[in-house]
């Protein structure tokens, strides 16, 4: 996708010139992708609230990858080893979720009230488990939490594999991480195995939950 932007910025500008700074990289493709291929919103407004669930774009990666960082470096400390968060840094996660954007398998979703980053949840087909969705990510803000963000994220992404025919969902934890573990739950998952899960070379126990049954929101007609 990289390589296709710039040679469409190239062709449109007559200049083989390259862009090194990665903001400014970012600014760019958001202005092409939009032009291009426009904004894919998803869910609107969540009963109740002002919040607004759409699939991600270009312009929320910043935001996305700044999370990421944060709630690993806060939530994992004590359970993955500092050698590993240490090496978390804004430019790895923006390359990880870059690619995670334009990955055909992947999904992500961003959620907003207002001009408010609240959370972004990711998913695609469990590789190991038919007919099963893979809710991959699940973050929220700090000042977020509590609020029925992350239980409206999971709905949408819930939502999203039932259109697609899936039946299943499944989501894996770090064993300690009990917040999400407690969440998972609530909302009907249930303990599936347990197997030792590698973070770039540092080693953790961790367990895969299921749910047997879409966690959709049943007050949302699945389409």
């Amino acid at each position: 996708m990289f390589k296709r932007c710039r040679l469409v910025l190239s062709i449109c500008f007559q200049d083989n010139f390259q862009i090194t700074d990665q903001k400014a990289f970012l600014n760019v493709y958001t202005l092409w992708y939009n032009m291009n291929i426009g904004l894919i919103t998803d869910a609107g407004k969540h009963k109740g609230t002002d919040m607004i669930i759409r699939f991600a774009n270009p312009e929320d990666l910043e935001k996305i990858a700044d999370l990421y960082v944060y709630n690993h470096k806060t939530t994992y400390k004590g359970l993955l080893s500092d050698q590993y968060l240490d090496r978390l840094t804004t430019s790895f996660a923006l390359d990880k979720w870059y690619k995670q954007l334009h990955s055909e398998k992947t999904e992500i979703w961003a959620a907003y009230e207002g001009e408010s980053f609240l959370g972004f949840a990711s998913g695609m087909p469990d590789p190991e488990l038919e007919q099963t969705w893979y809710l991959d990510s699940l973050q929220v803000e700090n000042n977020s939490r509590g609020k029925g963000v992350g239980t409206a994220l999971i709905h949408a992404v819930a939502q999203h594999a039932a259109e697609l025919g899936f039946r299943k969902m499944s989501v894996c934890i770090v064993c300690g991480n009990d917040v999400a573990g407690n969440l998972y739950q609530k909302l009907g998952a249930r303990h599936y195995s347990f197997f030792e899960d590698d973070f770039c070379g540092t080693a953790s126990s961790s367990e895969k939950l299921i749910w047997n049954e879409l966690p959709t929101d049943p007050d949302r007609p699945i389409c």
